[in-house]
C-alpha cells in the first residue's frame, strides 16, 4: 500500500460514537467512490487498520461520520486527531483538467518562456486556492489559482505555465 492521507478524524461527536471529520476531497460524491480507508496501526503487521464508514454526513464545518463498530463517545476517543487514508494508487482519476494537489507539487513553473520556480505549497483561503511558488532566487510568491495566471499545466512534462504574474510582484 501506498498510503496518501485524505483527512483526519478530529474529535468525538456526540455520545453514540460519531466523529467530526475533515476531508481534503471537495466533493461528496469524490470520497463515496473510494472503496477503503486506513488509519496507522502499530499492532498490525502491515501498520494500518482498514475502517468503514458506515455514516458521513457534510456539516458547515467539516463532516460528521461513523465508522463501523464504535458505537460509544469512548471508542470515538481512540480516533481524536488521526490521520484518514487510502492507497495512493485506488484514488479516483481527477477527470479532465482537475488535478491532485499532490499532483502539483514539485512541477517547474515556466513564465515567460522561462524556468521562474517550483510549485512548492498550496494554501486554502476561504473558497480559493493559493499556489506557492518557491522562485529561483529562493523568495516565495503567492499566486491564485485561476485561469487569470494558469495558462496550461502538464503532468507528463511536469511543468506549469503561468501568466500575468507581475501584477502580484
Amino acid at each position: 500500500m501506498k498510503p496518501f492521507c485524505i483527512g483526519r478524524l478530529v474529535k468525538p461527536f456526540g455520545l453514540k460514537g460519531l466523529l467530526k471529520a475533515i476531508f481534503y476531497i471537495d466533493e461528496l460524491d469524490d470520497l463515496r467512490k473510494i472503496s477503503a480507508f486506513y488509519v496507522r496501526d502499530l499492532k498490525s503487521s502491515t501498520g494500518y487498520r482498514e475502517i468503514r464508514f458506515s455514516y458521513i454526513k457534510e456539516v458547515e464545518k467539516g463532516y460528521i461520520v461513523s465508522i463501523e463498530g464504535c458505537s460509544s463517545r469512548s471508542e470515538a476517543d481512540l480516533y481524536r486527531n488521526v490521520e484518514i487514508l487510502v492507497d495512493e494508487d485506488k484514488l479516483p482519476p481527477p477527470g479532465d483538467d482537475f488535478y491532485y494537489i499532490k499532483d502539483l507539487i514539485g512541477l517547474q513553473v515556466i513564465f515567460e518562456e522561462d524556468f521562474f520556480g517550483k510549485v512548492s505549497n498550496f494554501l486554502e483561503v476561504g473558497s480559493d486556492l493559493i499556489l506557492i511558488i518557491r522562485m529561483k532566487d529562493g523568495k516565495e510568491l503567492a499566486v491564485p489559482y485561476r485561469g487569470r495566471y494558469i495558462k496550461s499545466i502538464s503532468l507528463p512534462k511536469g511543468e506549469i505555465l503561468l501568466e500575468n504574474l507581475r501584477e502580484l510582484m
